[in-house]
C-alpha cells in the first residue's frame, strides 16, 4: 500500500523520505530536520513531485486497477472561533467501493468553534459500493458541529428533463460526472497540476 522515494533539499544538503499511502491517498514525509524553514522548502519540493507521481499513474495505468478507496480525515480544532469544513465530492461506477470516515474532533479551549462535513458523490452503477462514516468528538461545550451527505442516483425528473432535449441516457451520466470533476478541478490552483488533471479527466 506505500510506495518510498527519497527527496534531496538541495540548499540545507538534507535527504527526506517521502511516502505515499495509496490506502489514505496522501503523502507521509519523514524529515529528520523538521522546522519552518526546511517545511517551507518540502512544501515547495512537493508541487513538483504531485505532478511527476500523476504522470507516473498515467504511464503505469494505475487507475484502471483501483478500484477501492478508504479515506480518513480528520480535523482536529484547537483554538478558539476556529472554523473547519470537510467538503467531499465524488463519483462511483462499474464495481467501485469507497469508505469516507470524516471525523471533527473539537479539543479543550476551542470555545465557540464550528465544524461542518458535507458529502455529495454520484452513484453511476448498481454495482457500487459506498460507504460514509462521520464522527464529531466534543470536549468542549460551546461548539458546532454538523454533517450532511448526498448520496444517490440522478433525480428521475432531471433525467426525464435533459433526455427530452434530445441527450441520450448515456451521454447524460458522463456529462454531469465530467461536471464534478471539473467543478474540483478548478480550485486547484498550481496550474500545471490542473492542465494534468483536467487532460486526465478527458
Amino acid at each position: 500500500n506505500d510506495m518510498l522515494f527519497p527527496i534531496h533539499i538541495e540548499k540545507e544538503k538534507h535527504w527526506i523520505l517521502g511516502c505515499l499511502n495509496f490506502k489514505e491517498m496522501c503523502i507521509f514525509i519523514y524529515n529528520s530536520l523538521k522546522c519552518a524553514r526546511t517545511n517551507k522548502l518540502v512544501m515547495e519540493i512537493l508541487k513538483s513531485y504531485r505532478v511527476m507521481l500523476l504522470v507516473f499513474f498515467e504511464l503505469v495505468d494505475i487507475w484502471s486497477n483501483f478500484h477501492d478507496i478508504d479515506m480518513n480525515f480528520v480535523a482536529f480544532q484547537t483554538g478558539r472561533k476556529t472554523d473547519s469544513t470537510l467538503n467531499v465530492k465524488g463519483i462511483l461506477r462499474d464495481e467501485a467501493f469507497k469508505i469516507f470516515r470524516g471525523t471533527i474532533d473539537f479539543i479543550k479551549g476551542c470555545v465557540a468553534s464550528k465544524g461542518q462535513e458535507i458529502e455529495d458523490v454520484l452513484l453511476l452503477d448498481d454495482g457500487v459500493i459506498n460507504q460514509t462514516i462521520p464522527l464529531i468528538l466534543c470536549d468542549e461545550e460551546d461548539v458546532e458541529g454538523d454533517h450532511g451527505a448526498t448520496i444517490g442516483q440522478l433525480d428521475e425528473e432531471e433525467l426525464f428533463y435533459l433526455k427530452s432535449r434530445g441527450i441520450k441516457e448515456e451521454n447524460i451520466y458522463e456529462m454531469l460526472a465530467k461536471a464534478r470533476l471539473d467543478s474540483v478541478v478548478a480550485k486547484i490552483s498550481d496550474e500545471e497540476i490542473k492542465t494534468k488533471w483536467l487532460s486526465f479527466i478527458e
